[in-house]
């Protein structure tokens, strides 16, 4: 399966399979193939400009929960989860414009 050139591909920095929006929860969900992963600032931009008081955006790779982006203030975190199952948390990060990728 070749996968189609999109702007939002080159800001996620894969190939999304399905991006969802829960607009009562603040939530955005991005569906890749298993073994890939998004590029953070590039997650989080694609669903603020959907809109812009997105709490959260979780990616899902290969049909598992693989990595969620979650608002604390006005800074983002990241929690990834590792091959045994477990998860690493990152320190909160800001993300005030985004950076790469396609247009804005």
């Amino acid at each position: 399966m070749s996968a189609r050139r999109s702007v939002i591909n080159e800001e996620l920095v894969c190939t999304a399979r399905q991006l969802i929006y829960d607009v009562e929860e603040q939530r955005g969900f991005i569906y890749v193939a298993a073994g890939f992963c998004t590029d953070m600032s590039g997650a989080i931009w694609l669903f603020k400009r959907v809109d812009p008081h997105v709490r959260e955006v979780i990616v899902v790779a290969g049909g598992e929960v693989d990595t969620i982006y979650t608002k604390l203030g006005q800074k983002w975190r990241a929690a990834f989860r590792i091959h045994d199952g477990s998860w690493i948390v990152g320190e909160p990060a800001s993300f005030d414009r985004p950076r790469g990728g396609g247009a804005r």
